[in-house]
């Protein structure tokens, strides 16, 4: 009995080796397949087993090419160039006959220029009660001057904001795309501090807060929405604060 019952044993364990080879043998073709996947970056979305029978890839001749797009001919043209005709055949160096001219349009973007401008600030005194009063122009970000003479223009403030809080780029890479696209030298510490002039000009005061939300009260008679509007009001109040 002992020696039957060693031998099912023993049977049952060879039966069980060669499920766990066999399991061992997929799991590893598994493993290698999904390696090779990760490596070949061709075709991320391949479904591992091609059809049988595949469409030819591209757009489709005749009607069922879909809709077809191009670029529109812009409304106004700032440059005109004419591109004459070479001297000699480039093929076979024969005379050429002017037979039409047609048209090709291009939106380009302009070169970039930094423009330096200087301010020649007028500086004086009142004659009754002895203030200081300087000029500002409207074209200003700044009233600095002596120890700060040199500022950055509302447009490279505003690019500058644009890149930074809009498209999330660091102060860093905001410094670069500025001086690789413009030529515009600027610090990071410049850059923090003319945002940081920004976010104060720009910040929402309780006063503008409360005339914005009390003028459409007139308007509504319902106490329910006077409540509602009330609240979004202390709220504001309290993250601009």
């Amino acid at each position: 009995m002992a020696e039957e019952h060693t031998a099912e044993k023993i049977t049952r364990l060879e039966r069980e080796i060669e499920v766990l080879k066999k399991e061992n043998e997929r799991l590893r073709q598994l493993l290698e397949e999904a390696l090779r996947a990760a490596k070949r970056q061709a075709a991320p979305f391949s479904r591992q087993k091609p059809k049988a029978q595949p469409q030819k890839p591209g757009r489709k001749a005749g009607k069922r090419y879909g809709r077809r797009c191009r670029r529109p001919v812009p409304d106004t043209v700032d440059e005109v160039v004419e591109v004459p005709l070479p001297a000699r055949c480039p093929r076979c160096g024969g005379g050429l006959k002017e037979c039409e001219t047609v048209s090709q349009f291009q939106t380009e973007i302009p070169e970039p220029r930094v423009q330096r401008i200087e301010f020649r600030i007028s500086v004086g005194r009142c004659r009754r009660c002895r203030r200081r009063v300087q000029g500002r122009h409207p074209r200003q970000t700044s009233d600095a001057f002596g120890s700060a003479p040199s500022q950055l223009g509302p447009r490279a403030v505003a690019l500058a904001s644009q890149l930074n809080k809009g498209l999330g780029l660091p102060n860093g890479e905001t410094a670069t795309v500025l001086q690789q696209a413009f030529g515009l030298q600027v610090s990071r510490g410049g850059l923090c501090q003319a945002l940081a002039r920004v976010a104060s000009e720009a910040e929402a005061t309780p006063l503008c807060l409360g005339e914005a939300f009390f003028r459409p009260l007139s308007l509504s008679r319902s106490p329910l929405a006077v409540r509602r509007k009330l609240l979004r009001l202390q709220l504001c109040i309290l993250s601009a604060s």
